[in-house]
């Protein structure tokens, strides 16, 4: 099997909700297909199948999972749901979310 070549400007225009380049920095996608990467692996061993032009199961996997993890991200800061980076959490000794905490730039 193949890896998947993630591209940013090819990821805005398969998901138009992410292509203002303000809120959605280049910078933050491509942070957040990494954190995706770490959930569902995108190497030669992984369990989602990615061969083209037959199968783009892994794509589809790790793209709609960049695309959650943005979605998360823009939420407000008081939101229920929302992306709670580890260190917010240090007295409980764990977080809930993505493994690299990432955040939007006019939300800190």
């Amino acid at each position: 099997m193949a890896v998947y070549d993630f591209s940013v400007g090819v990821f805005r225009s398969e998901y138009p909700a992410f292509v203002d380049e303000t809120k959605y920095p280049d910078t933050m996608i491509t942070t957040a297909f990494t954190s995706a990467e770490t959930y569902f692996h995108n190497d030669d061993a992984s369990i989602y199948p990615y061969d083209p032009p037959h199968n783009y199961f892994r794509k589809y996997l790790l793209d709609r999972a960049t695309c959650h993890l943005l979605y998360m991200a823009s939420l407000p800061v008081d939101q229920v749901g929302r992306v709670v980076e580890p260190y917010k959490l240090r007295d409980a000794g764990m977080a809930y979310a993505c493994p690299v905490p990432f955040r939007r730039p006019d939300l800190s």
